[in-house]
């Protein structure tokens, strides 16, 4: 899989290269999570393959997510509405 960066050198985009292709991520939001794999960053966007929304997640560190619902692909998660991000326990 090739994951292409249109974004500025900033923590997201060196997390993604950092990490083995295909590693997932999360996005925690106002409103929702999103889970899946990052295979485009913009300084706007973030595209997923294999994407997710998690309505709960069990314990945050091990064992599957308690809910979550597969979306369409791709889904285009919008940079400005993320709160947090981080490699996800899946």
């Amino acid at each position: 899989m090739t994951v292409t960066y249109e974004a500025e050198r900033d923590e997201l985009v060196e997390a993604v290269r950092q990490l083995p292709p295909g590693t997932r991520f999360w996005f925690f939001g106002i409103n929702y999570i999103y889970e899946g794999v990052p295979i485009s960053v913009t300084n706007r966007q973030v595209r997923l393959a294999q994407p997710h929304i998690v309505y709960e997640t069990g314990p945050l560190t091990t064992g599957p997510l308690k809910d979550a619902q597969a979306l369409p692909e791709p889904f285009v998660v919008e940079r400005h509405y993320v709160e947090s991000w981080g490699r996800s326990k899946v």
